[in-house]
């Protein structure tokens, strides 16, 4: 079973906890070093509003590993034999 990855962000609140975020943000994002397209192919979520950065989710991005997709062997195109009545 998968870990379910979670962004923290500080609470607008008076007290400023951390709470669950809703995605990584931009800048997050390229200090770890890796893409949005990567991201998504991941299916993290992104944060387009956030500007903030917090270095507990920079960490986050570095751990994880790309997922190796296996690509389906394609068969070569076999063109159908025409059927013939005999008259």
């Amino acid at each position: 079973m998968e870990e379910k990855i979670i962004t923290f962000v500080k609470s607008p609140a008076r007290t400023h906890h951390l709470r669950e975020g809703a995605g990584f943000s931009i800048s997050e994002i390229k200090k770890a070093g890796k893409s949005i397209k990567l991201l998504k192919e991941m299916n993290i979520k992104i944060d387009y509003l956030r500007k903030s950065t917090y270095d507990s989710n920079v960490t986050t991005l570095k751990k994880l590993k790309p997922i190796q997709k296996k690509k389906k062997k394609k068969e070569p195109f076999k063109k159908k034999e025409k059927k013939r009545t005999p008259f």
